[in-house]
């Protein structure tokens, strides 16, 4: 919430925990950013009443499953409360019935680390336990194996303490898409969305599925089906009062007054863009990696623009003229509807995003470059970052990070130069892995690599000058 806090001054914000600690974390954030359009209260979730006001935007990330039903009633009756006339609420879970075989590993691995008091030891047993059950079971348990196997591969992929919070908590509750619509149904509120893509693979599944399941079928079923079918174990669904009308028209939807911004790369250095021949462009967002396939001239081109205009986005006229321009001619009303169209595909597959706003983002060329503070101090805490289009970033060589650090508005390239090769200089005497090279060297080598750092970064959406 305090990126985003930092990222909308305008707007307000009211954070809830019950973790005192947490809170102190957050307010000590808040305050080294300088944000004063934050509110953080300590306070249990089922003590929140009318005092707390009315917001358009409501997030509960993480909590539905994670604490017993009454809490679970109680956060969606604060959607249904306290959501303003046109709000939309946002509310993670774990589903069903992706989440019947993860449930089999959480309650194997909570006997097994039944007696282990240290939170670190026990996150380092599951992870050996499904190491080793994964790799004893036999062939003649050859479905069984593949299951363990699958979630050991998933499971080597998680940091420690989301496997603390997902796996160890005591409590977790999936429930099925169905049953939580129900839920929110009883308090006024309906289904509208999902907040993030479930995936590419799952629109393939819907175009089969709705051949089987016929044009008529109701919107929930029809969900419910296709979790049923892609083994669905999260959900982030946004729901909204019942009293909107909403219109699920795609043709109809008002994308004019959005922006567009996409990650995705065309795989080819030289994209061909003036035959049918297929490109494709790849986007690269961690689990929601997804890629696009185009032989359309046109269509190649507005992703061509799209990858080149990141981070920064673009207003859907602004693409179509772009994409036109680029092979040499005025845009149509046929190109138009051609990128229109393929906008929405790609929006669905989690490679082309839509937002009502963007943030204000650099390219690292000015004099002074400055990062953003909020990645900035979140460095203090580990590797991985937010951006300012409120994306987790990882930065994995400690180049990268005291390169980010040293970028506070106050320094000229020689000074960022100077200031990153005493800070690896000072790492490396700690923690020889060889001869060290003399600073001067070490400033050369810096300076030489110094452009395409800053590239990177502003790519990554890092660089607010």
């Amino acid at each position: 919430m305090i990126p985003m806090a930092y990222a909308l001054p305008h707007s307000e914000f009211v954070g809830i925990d019950s973790s005192h600690r947490q809170m102190d974390d957050a307010r000590k954030f808040a305050d080294a950013i300088g944000l004063s359009n934050v509110r953080l209260q300590t306070m249990d979730i089922r003590a929140i009443d009318e005092s707390i006001g009315d917001f358009d935007y409501i997030i509960a990330h993480g909590v539905h499953s994670w604490v017993p039903p009454d809490v679970q009633e109680a956060v969606i009756r604060i959607c249904g409360r306290h959501l303003s006339e046109r709000g939309v609420a946002l509310v993670s879970y774990n589903a069903y019935p992706g989440c019947h075989l993860r449930q089999m590993i959480r309650g194997m691995a909570q006997f097994h680390v039944r007696e282990i008091e240290d939170p670190v030891e026990q996150v380092e047993q599951l992870r050996a336990l499904v190491r080793f059950l994964s790799g004893s079971v036999g062939d003649e348990q050859k479905l069984y194996r593949q299951i363990l196997e699958e979630e050991s591969q998933r499971i080597a992929k998680l940091g420690d303490a989301f496997l603390s919070h997902d796996v160890l908590e005591p409590t977790n509750l999936p429930i099925y898409f169905h049953q939580f619509v129900e839920q929110a149904v009883r308090h006024g509120l309906q289904y509208l969305s999902e907040a993030i893509p479930l995936g590419p693979e799952r629109s393939r599944m819907a175009a089969e599925l709705r051949e089987g399941l016929g044009a008529d079928c109701d919107l929930i079923e029809f969900e419910q089906h296709l979790d049923f079918l892609d083994g669905t174990a999260f959900r982030r669904t946004l729901v909204c009062h019942d009293s909107i009308s909403l219109s699920r028209d795609l043709n109809a939807a008002p994308v004019e007054k959005l922006v567009v911004a996409s990650q995705a790369r065309p795989r080819s250095p030289s994209p061909d863009l003036t035959t049918s021949r297929p490109e494709e462009f790849a986007a690269r967002k961690g689990a929601m990696a997804a890629t696009v396939r185009c032989d359309s001239p046109v269509g190649k081109a507005a992703l061509v623009a799209l990858a080149d205009a990141f981070p920064r986005a673009m207003p859907l006229d602004a693409v179509v003229a772009n994409a036109a321009s680029r092979l040499g001619r005025s845009a149509t009303g046929d190109d138009h509807r051609e990128i229109r169209a393929l906008v929405f595909g790609g929006f669905e597959i989690g490679a082309i995003d839509l937002h009502a706003w963007q943030p204000e983002t650099a390219d690292g060329t000015s004099s002074m470059p400055e990062a953003s503070p909020i990645a900035r101090y979140e460095l203090t805490y580990g590797s991985e970052v937010t951006n300012l289009w409120h994306e987790r970033v990882t930065l994995r060589s400690s180049a990268s990070r005291h390169l980010l650090t040293a970028l506070d508005g106050r320094r000229d390239r020689d000074a960022i130069v100077n200031s990153m090769a005493s800070a690896l200089s000072a790492e490396q005497s700690v923690a020889p892995v060889g001869p060290s090279p003399a600073l001067s060297q070490l400033c050369v080598e810096i300076a030489d690599k110094l452009e395409e750092a800053f590239a990177d970064l502003g790519r990554a959406a890092l660089l607010i000058r």
